[in-house]
Order: C-alpha cells, then sequence, then structure tokens
C-alpha cells in the first residue's frame, strides 16, 4: 500500500467517509443526538446485542424510536446466544420495531431515512449491532450521506433492505409494527 495516498482515502467528501474506529457507535451517535425529523431507521446485521457497556445502549435508540415516531426495521438471524435474546426481546417490546428473521444474513447495513433527504445517512460495513463491534473488534465501514452522489446510493440501499432483503421469501416476519399516530 503507497501510505502518501492514505490521506486521501481518510478524507470526507461531500457524501461519503470512511470510518475505521467504532463505526457502529458513530452510527447511533449520529442517530441519537440528532435533533432531525427522521421517517424511518432500518438495522440490518446478523448478530445483534443489547449494547449495554456502551454509549447508546439498543434500549435508548428504541425509547427515542418510540417518541419520536420513528417506524425502524429490524432483519437480523434467529438469535442462539443469550446476548441476541436479550436484544431480540427489547425490540419486541417496542410497537413501533418490525422484526425479520433471515438465516442466511451476513450483511450489515444501517439506515437513517429522514424527512429532509439530505440529511438521510447510511452505514455500510463490516461491523454487527453488538457490544463487541463498538468495544472490541477491528471495524471499518462507509458513512454516506443524502447529498450529491450519496442521495441514489442512499435511495438503493434503502430500497434493498426495504424492498428486497425484506420480502424475500426467505425473510421470515416475526413482529409486525403495531404503532398508532397520537392525535
Amino acid at each position: 500500500m503507497d501510505f502518501n495516498n492514505l490521506k486521501s482515502l481518510t478524507m470526507e467528501t461531500e457524501y461519503a467517509k470512511i470510518v475505521y474506529t467504532k463505526p457502529v457507535q458513530y452510527f447511533l451517535l449520529k442517530f441519537y443526538l440528532s435533533d432531525i425529523p427522521i421517517q424511518s431507521l432500518i438495522f440490518i446485521s446478523p448478530f445483534i446485542g443489547s449494547l449495554d457497556g456502551s454509549r447508546i445502549t439498543l434500549d435508548c435508540v428504541c425509547r427515542k424510536v418510540a417518541e419520536k415516531g420513528i417506524f425502524t426495521y429490524v432483519i437480523t438471524r434467529a438469535p442462539e446466544e443469550e446476548y441476541h435474546q436479550q436484544a431480540i426481546e427489547t425490540l419486541m417490546s417496542y410497537d413501533i420495531v418490525e422484526l425479520r428473521y433471515n438465516e442466511s444474513l451476513h450483511a450489515k447495513l444501517y439506515i437513517c431515512i429522514a424527512q429532509n433527504e439530505s440529511e438521510s445517512f447510511a452505514l455500510l460495513g463490516s461491523a454487527n449491532l453488538t457490544w463487541n463491534s463498538i468495544e472490541n473488534n477491528i471495524e471499518i465501514a462507509m458513512m454516506i450521506y443524502g447529498r450529491g452522489h450519496g442521495k441514489e446510493i442512499l435511495r438503493e440501499l434503502s430500497r434493498w433492505g426495504l424492498e428486497r432483503l425484506r420480502t424475500l421469501s426467505d425473510t421470515k416476519l416475526v413482529k409486525k409494527i403495531k404503532y398508532q399516530w397520537r392525535q
């Protein structure tokens, strides 16, 4: 590798940024601390944990989702480990979360769709939605913003997650969204 070109790899463009350090935490903090109006979240990760002990727990994310009326779509594998089962129980307790299982899932994709498309963002990379991914593992991801060329990339990633992966015959619905808008 030519280390003289490494700087160009780490530069943020108008619509993308490489995230080397704790990419899932970076995404969650961007979502959690944001005050922009958000329509929906999409979490695609074969393994999900409660994230207890990290800066933003899964329950914190779900509480914000419920409070703000953010439709949330989660696709994961059926849990085999205790940490994954605990996360599933958290997700199941929130009416505004849809949960689906796909046993072939290996992709990791997190999307935040804002009401203003240019404020939307996604994280595509190696990290599962787990404490280990945040605290122990070496992970890398690309943060994509809904600006410039990033708009079409975000649209395609959203279509892939919500229309293609979510509706595959191998993707099984576990829990529907039961949320009703407040009057």
